[in-house]
Order: C-alpha cells, then sequence, then structure tokens
C-alpha cells in the first residue's frame, strides 16, 4: 500500500510541475510492480484439515517492462502443511519479464494443521528495471495482504476447548488468518436447506394425516371458523382418495407378498 501511494505522488508531482499536455507523455517512471497476496477459504473459513489456497497478482503499472520477477514467502509449519512438495520455509516464484499494464499470478494450496489466529508475512518481492546491461537495477518491496475471513462467522477454542468468540475489532485490516476446528468449520459452511426442506414435510405430515383420518372417520369440520371446514374437508378427502388410499394398498401388497414367501 505505501509503494502503491508512493507512485500516485510521484504521479501527482509531475502533473503539477508539467508546462504543458505533451510533458505527460513523456514522463518515464520505469518498471513499477504493485503484488497482493490473497488468501481464499471456503465462503471465507479456514478449518483444520481443509485446503486453502494463496495466490500472489502482480501487476506492472510503470512504462518498462520488469525482468527477473522473484516472489519469496514463507509460512509457519507449525500451523500449515503444503500439498505437494513445497518447502513452507522457502517459497519462491519467479517470472521472466513482465510488461507494462500487465498482470500475472502464481497460486498454491495448503493445509492448516491446528486451530490458531496466524498473522501471515507479507511476501518479499525483487526485480530489475532497465533495457541494457549498463543501466540495470534492481528493485525490491513487500507484497500486500488480503485475508477473506468471515470474523462474525468464527470460534475460536484454547487448549480447554472453551469457546471463546472472536473480537471482530482485532481484524479489521483483514490481515489475520482464523483456523478453527473440523467440526467448527463442517458447521460453517454447510448449507441448512435440506433441513428445512425435512422440517417443513414432517411439518405438513403431522397437520394433514391426522386431519385424514378424521375425514375417513366422518369427522365434523363444521367448528373451523370463517367457513374454511367446508374446504378442509374437500381437502382431506382428496388426500384420502389420491394419497393415502392408494399408499395403503401398496402397503398391504408388500405384505401379501412377504406372507407368500
Amino acid at each position: 500500500m505505501s509503494s502503491f501511494l508512493l507512485f500516485l505522488c510521484t504521479i501527482l508531482a509531475h502533473l503539477c510541475t508539467s508546462d504543458n499536455i505533451e510533458d505527460l507523455y513523456d514522463f518515464d517512471i520505469g518498471a513499477w510492480v504493485l503484488c497482493r497476496k490473497v488468501i481464499n477459504g471456503v465462503n471465507g473459513n479456514f478449518g483444520v484439515g481443509y485446503k486453502f489456497s494463496v495466490t500472489y497478482e502482480l501487476t506492472n503499472v510503470g512504462t518498462q517492462s520488469a525482468n527477473q520477477i522473484k516472489i519469496e514467502d514463507s509460512w509457519d509449519p507449525q500451523y500449515f502443511k503444503p500439498t505437494d512438495s513445497k518447502n513452507l520455509e522457502s517459497i519462491v516464484f519467479e517470472h521472466k519479464e513482465l510488461k507494462p499494464m500487465e498482470t500475472v499470478s502464481f497460486s498454491y494450496k495448503l493445509i492448516p494443521t491446528a486451530t490458531a489466529t496466524v498473522t501471515p508475512s507479507r511476501a518479499n518481492i525483487s526485480y530489475s528495471v532497465g533495457e541494457s546491461e549498463e543501466y540495470v537495477a534492481m528493485k525490491k518491496g513487500e507484497s500486500s495482504n488480503w485475508i477473506n475471513t468471515q470474523d462474525d462467522l468464527l470460534v475460536l477454542r484454547d487448549a480447554a476447548n472453551t469457546v471463546i468468540p472472536y473480537n471482530v475489532q482485532q481484524n479489521v485490516n483483514n490481515n489475520q488468518l482464523i483456523i478453527v476446528s473440523s467440526s467448527v468449520y463442517s458447521r460453517n459452511i454447510a448449507s441448512t436447506l435440506i433441513y428445512w426442506i425435512l422440517f417443513i414435510l414432517l411439518s405438513v405430515a403431522s397437520i394433514v394425516y391426522p386431519l385424514c383420518e378424521y375425514e375417513a372417520s366422518k369427522g365434523d369440520f363444521g367448528a373451523i371458523p370463517f367457513g374454511l371446514g367446508e374446504y378442509v374437508k374437500m381437502f382431506a378427502q382428496f388426500v384420502n382418495e389420491v394419497v393415502l388410499v392408494k399408499l395403503k394398498q401398496q402397503m398391504n401388497k408388500m405384505n401379501d407378498s412377504k406372507k407368500e414367501k
């Protein structure tokens, strides 16, 4: 972020000192590579034993090509393990050339191994600027960090398994990675749609079936207010004839077939 602000200040300073519009097109700032480190979990959740992705997004906002680009990063092996043969203490990506206004990205996946709140380090980036060997200069900097996390859905557990609500204000910069247990993670990413459907079906059955039995026993629906008794009776008769009678017939056939065997 600081490098980007410095870049904007440089542009503004040049605009203020330019005598005419042609000077703007002659302004050469060389290569200027911005690096963004993005960490994504499933719906903003990170759980023990579940993969998440790390992506480095590089964009050259300068006027010259950047060469020999190198990204160096590291992770604490106490809390993470790689999905391949990567060395977590020395993660390296290299790119030969990045032209002006060009973007490139690198990504990989990690697996948390313990519950914790971790602040990942910023990645180091270096690249060379210059078209000839006599004018080659090396530039170095750091990436920004962005962790896509859902603070309001997460809780942390200490060694005694005491549930501790996480303070959202502690992660206002989205630079902390909150790892929860596998059970909490499963609950956070699970969909409740199937449970609502099951609840509705059971609720309807618990109401409709007694009505149908009551109608089959020649019950009186006149006590239902607003003149709805007749409509409820018609509905119960329909369900009895179309659903319950056929269902009972099918069950009787199944019982008969079992007796024959």
